[in-house]
């Protein structure tokens, strides 16, 4: 028998061709994707534009409000308080429809938990001027949004706890790579002096009204959380020591400062860090150069 011969079409070859150079570029694009992402570099930057980003917006909303309208808010004394009935991270509300509940009642609210706190079951959450009827009570609380997880774009003070647990996480015994902590500092130190012209704040402003206000994570507690975490880890090593000092000091620097009480907060980390230094290096010359350092400062 005679040999049957094929032809190949040769459109169908070159899409083949196409084909397989298309999804080897997108094999390659998302390998080297994947590799940049889990740098601990993009990651930092990452978690520092969101954060920067939230932060400005905040500032530049208190700006426009005004320190008058934001101080109208009368304090929460003797307010009616309502448990919650459910847990979860508490993520962001329905501005305007708590509003508009709270307008329809003539009363304000007060949320005394901060965003991107963990809720518990039946605790004090919610506190109004006036008492509620429960149906109202639950309207509100259906305009409280939990999550199980917990977002910077939402919460800038989420950054600042990532940006910790990563130089935590580079001073453990297993990694010592002071070089990622030092470049966190870094981070952090450019974030606080931003923090530093918020207001210690929580009103939220919606046409010159104010009629909700959240508990806030104040600048004197971001700063001690932070510093503690750092002291517990870091105390022992002289390199970041005189980091943290520098970070302190650039902060008590800054002309853009919200409060006057922010500098005291600093102050007293200052002498904090500088006495566990004290305490946990030994090297007569490192903790002269640590003594001399934040003798400057103040």
């Amino acid at each position: 028998p005679e040999d049957e011969k094929y032809t190949l079409p040769g459109f169908s070859i070159l899409i083949a061709i196409v084909l397989t150079i298309i999804c080897l570029a997108a094999f390659i694009y998302f390998i080297h994707n994947m590799s940049q992402s889990i740098q601990i570099n993009n990651i930092l930057d990452t978690i520092f534009v969101k954060s920067k980003k939230r932060l400005n917006l905040l500032i530049d909303k208190e700006a426009q409000d005004g320190l008058d309208i934001i101080e109208s808010f009368p304090e929460v004394k003797d307010w009616h308080t309502y448990t919650t009935h459910q847990s979860g991270y508490f993520q962001n509300i329905s501005l305007k429809n708590v509003i508009t509940i709270c307008k329809a009642y003539d009363t304000k609210a007060y949320l005394s938990i901060p965003k991107g706190f963990y809720v518990q079951h039946h605790i004090p959450f919610l506190h109004t001027e006036k008492p509620l009827p429960d149906d109202v009570v639950e309207k509100l609380f259906s305009n409280i949004n939990y999550s199980r997880s917990e977002f910077v774009e939402d919460n800038y003070v989420l950054a600042f706890k990532q940006i910790t647990e990563i130089i935590l996480k580079a001073m453990s015994p297993g990694i010592n790579d002071p070089g990622t902590a030092i470049n966190a500092i870094d981070y952090l130190t450019e974030l606080l002096a931003l923090r530093m012209k918020k207001n210690d704040s929580g009103v939220m402003v919606v046409e010159g009204e104010v009629h909700v206000r959240i508990a806030i994570v104040s600048f004197e507690e971001l700063l001690y959380n932070v510093m503690a975490a750092l002291r517990t880890y870091c105390a022992h090593d002289p390199l970041l020591v005189q980091k943290m000092i520098w970070m302190l000091a650039y902060l008590k620097d800054r002309e853009e400062v919200s409060s006057e009480s922010y500098i005291e907060a600093i102050n007293n980390e200052l002498a904090i860090v500088t006495q566990a230094a004290m305490d946990n290096i030994s090297n007569k010359t490192d903790l002269e150069t640590i003594e001399k350092m934040s003798n400057n400062v103040s």
